[in-house]
Order: structure tokens, then C-alpha cells, then sequence
């Protein structure tokens, strides 16, 4: 279920264009809020932020994949299979 969150996670950030600046975006899912900001280093695209039930990761889009970690594990998925997942609420 957690990876469900954060396949959307980059579903959404890859969606939007790539801000100038790095605001602060949420996503709320099952009751979850997770605040974090997109930045672009090195070709990459990185994603870093937490949960308000105290959770951090940091994820890393690149080569389309996904690589990271969550919560101190490591992650990795395709960027495919965060393109079809659903949102429930995201705000800038």
C-alpha cells in the first residue's frame, strides 16, 4: 500500500512541469499527509519530503526509475508503474 502511495507520488510530480523554485507540495492519501518539494539536480529529478505520521523518504527519478529510500528502505520501481495511478488529493 505504501508503494501505491508513492508510485502516485511520482505519477504527480511527473505531471506537473517543473516549478523554477522548489515550493512545498502536499498529497493526502487514506488519511495520510505527505508535504515534500521536487527539485531537478544533475539531469535528475528528486523528490524529498515526509508524512504526518512522521515517515521520510527521498526518491530519486531517473533513466525511468525510481531509486530512493523510505523510511531508511530502499525503494526502486519503474517510472511506469506510477503512470497510471489515480490521485486522491494533491495541493500546491
Amino acid at each position: 500500500m505504501r508503494m501505491l502511495l508513492f508510485t502516485s507520488l511520482v505519477s504527480a510530480t511527473l505531471a506537473s512541469a517543473a516549478p523554477a523554485q522548489t515550493p512545498t507540495r502536499t498529497l493526502t492519501h487514506d488519511g495520510v499527509t505527505y508535504t515534500y518539494t521536487v527539485d531537478e539536480q544533475d539531469g535528475r529529478t528528486i523528490i524529498v519530503g515526509r508524512s504526518s505520521i512522521g515517515g521520510r523518504y527521498r526518491l530519486s527519478v531517473q533513466d525511468g526509475y525510481v531509486r530512493g529510500t523510505v523510511n531508511a528502505s530502499r525503494v526502486r520501481f519503474p517510472v511506469s508503474d506510477a503512470a497510471d495511478v489515480e490521485i486522491a488529493t494533491i495541493a500546491d
